[in-house]
């Protein structure tokens, strides 16, 4: 089992795996990859937002009111970080499962007029 300091997350993992086990996603290869895409940007968001609570709860446990400070910017900070990397993530992991589909015929119509 997979462990998290995101409950959230987990969540939008749990949906994912469960879709994945059920074929709930149609389109094959392209299909399976936009979702894979979809999921990782909804985990990056929820990170975001879990940790601007979290970062300054772990800081002032660790180190009183400065490390509640430090918290309130590392969560503010990760806050903007994590949903762009998970942008950047998602858009390499779509174009990835593309670029598969076309390569092996699975796209289920893609780039085909018909």
């Amino acid at each position: 089992k997979r462990l998290s300091m995101h409950p959230a997350a987990d969540r939008v993992h749990q949906v994912g795996a469960v879709a994945a086990r059920v074929g709930a996603v149609p389109g094959g290869a392209l299909g399976r990859g936009l979702f894979d895409s979809g999921l990782l940007l909804g985990r990056a968001f929820v990170q975001g937002a879990t940790g601007i609570v979290q970062a300054p709860v772990e800081g002032a446990a660790r180190d009183g009111i400065r490390g509640a400070f430090q918290g309130v910017a590392r969560g503010l900070v990760g806050a903007a970080i994590k949903p762009a990397a998970g942008v950047l993530e998602g858009l390499e992991r779509g174009s990835e499962a593309l670029r598969h589909a076309t390569a092996d015929g699975s796209g289920a119509g893609v780039g085909s007029r018909g």
